[in-house]
């Protein structure tokens, strides 16, 4: 959503954990997308970011492992896909707007 559109909301069972993704809409777009098992973020030429939500998340790229304890992120950018061993992480993916 726009963040200038004002909204309200009520928590129904406890606190949450918020995730705030934000470009400059004239120039970048992004998706987030929350997995729930282990995958892979696919280079698209974009960057990306990886948070963990599990207490550890194992991110392979090319010959580089990495752990990221849980809330921990990664940002990507480059030619490689990272290989994400986790049962609950986020990828962010972020592009800029091309010409028309």
């Amino acid at each position: 959503f726009s963040g200038e559109i004002p909204y309200r909301a009520s928590l129904i069972d406890g606190p949450i954990g918020d995730l705030n993704v934000m470009t400059r809409r004239t120039r970048y777009a992004h998706s987030v997308r929350r997995h729930r098992a282990a995958g892979t973020s696919i280079d698209r030429e974009n960057i990306r970011v990886i948070v963990a939500l599990s207490d550890r998340a194992i991110c392979t790229i090319g010959p580089e492992t990495l752990a990221l304890a849980r809330l921990d992120s990664l940002f990507v950018h480059g030619p490689e896909s990272a290989a994400v061993e986790a049962p609950d992480w986020i990828e962010v993916e972020i592009w800029r707007h091309r010409p028309v």
